[in-house]
């Protein structure tokens, strides 16, 4: 299989997705994490496969206002619990996973 992006980068979202995931779920509950092949590379336009990627958790979420702030990419914007976290985060993560994201042709 040949691999067309930036692994360190793509890594470096998945860590993020996982740990908020991790870090926004109360204790006990689950948090997951599933691939699948969205679309084979034979079916692409371009030749490329596609995999889609997602982490699940079962915390509290966001309200759409709350997901429409995430999504106009501001820097520092955080909400819900992210503002009460009190642990030092910035809020650049999703900022920044959605910008290498964007950048590898995905979404958030």
């Amino acid at each position: 299989v040949h691999f067309v992006g930036d692994k360190r980068r793509l890594l470096q979202c998945v860590g993020n997705g996982i740990s908020n995931a991790i870090k926004f779920s109360e204790e006990g509950q689950r948090v997951t994490v599933a691939a699948h092949l969205a679309a084979a590379a034979e079916e692409s336009p371009d030749g490329l496969a596609r995999v889609v990627l997602r982490v699940v958790d079962h915390g509290a979420g966001m309200s759409a206002d709350e997901l429409r702030v995430l999504r106009r990419g501001d820097a520092f914007a955080q909400v819900g619990k992210g503002q009460l976290q009190g642990n030092g985060g910035t809020g650049l993560g999703l900022n920044i996973v959605r910008a290498i994201l964007d950048l590898h042709d995905g979404s958030t």
